[in-house]
Formats: structure tokens, sequence, C-alpha cells
């Protein structure tokens, strides 16, 4: 986007030295300084308004970045707190949520991105000690397509230190599908497997399996 500053307009060889100058002169460069000046300052006004800072946050209102390449981007982590009682888990809180129940609740997936476009959220799962089960919604009457690794019956979680991941996306905005990511904990190789869902070929192989369950 170019400028609309116009400055050729202005006569830089007036006044001439050495010679009566005529005051007209002087109020028209005056005028077109006046007129670049003001619009020198709405210019950089919507630039402070709408472009994107180094030293605060951007909202860039859904436009999209293309043609970019992405080093050392962090995605932001929301805990959610503790949750004794129905909640919705907001997708525009962030990709990845700690998640902490300490009673049986129905947890709704809401506020993801408009049809087209792909949301996905990551969920680490703990309970304070206790064994207690989440039912799983989607708002707006959504469907919720789980992989085949999905537990049967009940989703119960009761460790407060290893926390059970699953992952949910969408690009159907009443439309879901969900991975199963059993035991999985921080910080951890997936050299080393603990149980049968560990390890980095059962990872991958889950991943595999979803997408030809999916395409």
């Amino acid at each position: 986007m170019a400028s609309s500053i116009n400055e050729t307009g202005i006569d830089e060889e007036f006044p001439v030295a050495g010679q009566d100058n005529d005051s007209q002169g002087f109020r028209d460069n005056f005028s077109k300084i006046k007129t670049a000046l003001g619009t020198a300052k709405s210019e950089l006004t919507q630039f402070l308004d709408e472009g994107a800072r180094k030293d605060q946050d951007n909202d860039f209102n859904g436009n999209t970045l293309s043609n970019a390449t992405l080093l050392q981007v962090k995605d932001k982590v929301f805990n959610t707190g503790n949750i004794n009682t129905d909640s919705s888990i907001n997708w525009g809180n962030g990709s990845f949520q700690n998640v902490t129940v300490s009673e049986d609740v129905t947890l709704t997936l809401s506020d993801w991105p408009e049809s087209g476009d792909l949301g996905r959220i990551i969920l680490a799962i703990r309970a304070d000690g206790t064994s207690r089960t989440i039912n799983w919604e989607a708002d707006n009457g959504g469907v919720i397509r789980y992989s085949a690794l999905w537990p049967a019956g009940d989703f119960n979680v009761s460790s407060l230190t290893n926390p059970i991941v699953v992952e949910f996306w969408t690009n159907i905005a009443s439309d879901w599908g969900a991975i199963f990511r059993v035991l999985v904990r921080f910080f951890q190789t997936f050299d080393k497997p603990q149980s049968p869902f560990l390890g980095k070929n059962r990872i991958q192989r889950l991943h595999k399996s979803h997408l030809q369950e999916t395409l």
C-alpha cells in the first residue's frame, strides 16, 4: 500500500533569495504542507491502530497471514482452574489447555472457528486424586466423532500428576473429530513405553489409523 502523501506540489525553490517574493507563494506552500501533514497524520493513526506492533498483543481480526516462515512460535497455555460443575471448554482460550476436574462433569466444546477454517485443541486432563467421569458435548448440537482408540464406556480420569491428553479438531462448526492419547506424561520421551498405549510407534499408529478413518 503506497502512501497518499503528496509532496510534489510544494515549491522547494520558493522563496527566491535576493528578490521580493509574492506572499501568495508562501500561502500556497503552507497550504500544501498542511495538507501533506494531515495525510501523514491520518496514515500514521491508521498504522498505529491497525499495524502489527512488537510492544503489545496484536489482533489480526481474522485476516490471513501468508508466505511467512515461523520460528520459535509458541502456543499459549490456558489453565481452566478447578472445574467442579458442568462447564464449557472454549477454543478461543487457547489451543492447549490444562483441565482439572474435582467432580463428575459435562464439558462442552465451544467457540470454534467458522466452518471452512480448521480449529484444534489439546486438553491435558487431571483430577483431584479421585476417579471422575467426564461427559463430552459440543455446542449448538454438534456431533463428536471419536477415533477407534477412544475408550469404550465412561471417560474417567483420576490422577493429578499423570494427565490424560485428548485432542479435538474441526473444520465444520457442527462436526468434531477426536483423538485419544492415553497416559502421556509431559517431559517424557516415547522411546521407553510404560503401557501398551505408549511408545513412539504406537502413537504414530494412532495418528495413521485415525487419518485412514477420516479420509
